[in-house]
């Protein structure tokens, strides 16, 4: 067996409903005299991928036990679409959703009916696990509460998921630096996991990275390599050394940031700090080898100056900076 090819090299993340994504590249236009011309909004999307070297997309399936072309604004219609899309391109793609401690029986049979769903065959999955995030809480809407997983339940999740989708057909989308959240388990969960998932895909969102920050887990393992502030190219080295301290030795897929959200006051900066925050990346980080891929989170929605995702700006420099052409390692 080999690690499905929906998950390395150069990747994407849609969120919330594929509409998301779709809609925002209406006006999409390709500068690649090689793409066919767009039937639709679908073949705009898809010129963008190809125009950013994109070689797999991750497509948001569902939400703590709810599908998310339920929600308003979504469409089943269009993810069958899109799906069939993808696949007469032989674009790669895997699902993904984020799952929670209280919705693993709902999630679990989410899981089983994009697999079993014709019109889907969805033959690759990333599960969503972040231990200590603020989520819904069910009896108390509209407050939150800290997502709290049981080990044995955690276990059994993802044995479940591994009997359906087999180890390489399998991964596990959680925070950059598990030992920031050791209160929730974080590292002795992702540990339960290794030999179940071919991947760990770590959010490195340089957003909050408030530099230096290894003095808050253990500062002992840290003397050589410096991560300076405001460097996100510091801050993904910061993540893989993270990992490495803990013995994982599954393969990495480091998922980027390409969103802002300036409406939130503890979000990213601006946009313009962002788009450059990409080209810094581009330019400056050299471990490659390290990772066997890097992806972007996410794809796109309606974008203004104060909230956003992947502007034209970041399409066009994530294209010219060939991320898909890094020195990724062999799995």
């Amino acid at each position: 067996m080999a690690i499905n090819p929906a998950f390395l090299g150069h990747g994407l993340f849609t969120e919330l409903s594929v509409t998301n994504a779709i809609n925002r590249y209406a006006t999409y236009v390709s500068s690649n005299p090689a793409n066919p011309p767009p039937a639709d909004n679908i073949d705009r999307f898809i010129n963008a991928l190809t125009d950013m070297r994109v070689a797999n997309l991750w497509i948001h399936l569902f939400s703590r036990g709810k599908d998310r072309e339920d929600a308003s604004g979504g469409s089943h219609a269009l993810r069958e679409q899109l799906i069939a899309r993808l696949n007469s391109r032989n674009i790669p793609w895997a699902g993904w959703g984020y799952c929670a401690g209280h919705t693993t029986a709902a999630d679990f049979d989410l899981i089983k009916k994009f697999k079993s769903d014709p019109k889907i065959a969805m033959k690759a999955f990333v599960l969503d696990i972040e231990p200590g995030n603020d989520i819904p809480d069910p009896n108390n809407p509209p407050s939150t509460m800290k997502d709290k997983w049981d080990l044995a339940e955690f276990d059994n999740f993802v044995g479940k998921a591994n009997q359906l989708m087999g180890t390489d057909n399998l991964a596990i989308s959680t925070w950059p630096i598990l030992q920031l959240q050791k209160d929730f388990d974080a590292p002795t969960l992702m540990k339960k996991a290794v030999g179940r998932v071919c991947l760990f895909a770590p959010q490195a969102y340089w957003m909050g990275y408030p530099g230096n920050p290894h003095y808050a887990f253990d500062p002992a393992h840290f003397t050589v390599r410096k991560y300076p502030r405001d460097d996100p190219s510091a801050f993904v080295r910061l993540v893989i050394d993270a990992w490495e301290i803990l013995d994982i030795a599954t393969p990495l897929v480091i998922s980027g940031q390409t969103y802002w959200e300036l409406k939130d006051k503890g979000g990213s900066p601006s946009r313009e700090t962002m788009e450059m925050k990409i080209y810094q990346l581009g330019k400056k980080f050299s471990d490659w080898q390290r990772i066997i891929g890097f992806n972007w989170y996410h794809a796109g929605l309606a974008n203004s100056e104060m909230e956003g995702s992947m502007s034209d700006d970041m399409i066009r420099y994530i294209g010219d900076a060939r991320f898909d052409a890094r020195p990724y390692k062999h799995p």
